[in-house]
């Protein structure tokens, strides 16, 4: 994004709230909330460039890919929000749907043209457990390569658009 010289920073999400666990105890789900949060101010701060962040609001459950039985049941928590390029919250939702409209400033002179230093695979510190999320995308990509109704419906699609697989 420095590198590029990015002058606005579009961040939609999908990201459920974790469910509390012994391996994602509560005060780390409430950090990985409050870092979701305040991505927006934390983004255009950093970059210097006004940031949107869109997150879906509402509940979450899904199967967990591999561990036939267990499920995630938990929420997306919203708090879609919108930060100027000084870093400013001009607006932000809680908790709910909602639309946001804000006028940004667009100044060239404002943007850091500094990389930020990472913290492992995020650019800011998470709560260690968040890690473990490494593991459950590999099961997933996994558990998604080896469906045969995955590969049937690809298939199809594929059959229907002229497509070959």
């Amino acid at each position: 994004m420095c590198e590029h010289s990015i002058d606005l920073l579009l961040m939609p999400h999908s990201a459920p709230t974790p469910e509390p666990s012994p391996l994602f105890p509560q005060k780390s789900v409430d950090k990985n909330n409050e870092n979701l949060k305040n991505l927006a101010v934390y983004y255009a701060t950093l970059l210097g460039v006004p940031a949107v962040m869109i997150n879906k609001w509402g509940p979450w459950e899904s199967p967990t890919p591999g561990i036939p039985f267990l499920y995630q049941r938990s929420y997306f928590m919203g708090g879609t929000a919108i930060a100027d390029s000084d870093g400013g919250l001009l607006s932000q939702l809680g908790y709910e749907e909602g639309i946001l409209v804000e006028d940004v400033s667009l100044d060239p002179e404002k943007k850091t043209h500094t990389a930020p230093r990472c913290q492992g695979r995020w650019s800011q510190q998470e709560p260690w457990h968040k890690n473990l999320f490494i593991l459950i995308e590999a099961i997933g990509l996994t558990w998604y390569k080896m469906s045969r109704e995955r590969r049937r419906r690809a298939r199809e699609i594929s059959g229907k658009t002229g497509i070959t697989s």
